[in-house]
């Protein structure tokens, strides 16, 4: 029971930092002039395919059986799959390279 607990504790620690917490920011960063509708264009997608995924779960499962946790696992490959493909910077500049750069600059004086 108690690595039920911890193993929830730490999926939703994972969520928080990670992908949930920036799924936002990569809407508003792709949309800057249209803030409000990139954001509501991402909450739009994020919430089709959490109702998609509530009806096709239960049909997969009984059709795959066990098989179907192979399917949920290519989900977050073909997403890095797809960003690798296109290297996309949201901002349209290396931010990572910038704030390197200023880190360099601010520890030679």
């Amino acid at each position: 029971m108690l690595f039920a607990i911890f193993a929830l504790g730490a999926f939703m620690f994972a969520q928080a930092s990670g992908p949930g917490a920036h799924f936002m920011s990569f809407a508003s960063l792709s949309c800057p002039t249209m803030r409000g509708t990139g954001i509501g264009f991402n909450q739009g997608t994020l919430r089709v395919g959490s109702t998609l995924a509530l009806f096709f779960f239960p049909v997969l499962g009984a059709s795959l059986g066990s098989g179907v946790f192979w399917v949920i696992a290519l989900a977050p490959l073909m997403g890095l799959v797809a960003l690798l493909a296109k290297r996309w910077e949201p901002v349209g500049y290396d931010a990572a390279a910038i704030e390197e750069t200023w880190q360099r600059e601010a520890a030679a004086r």
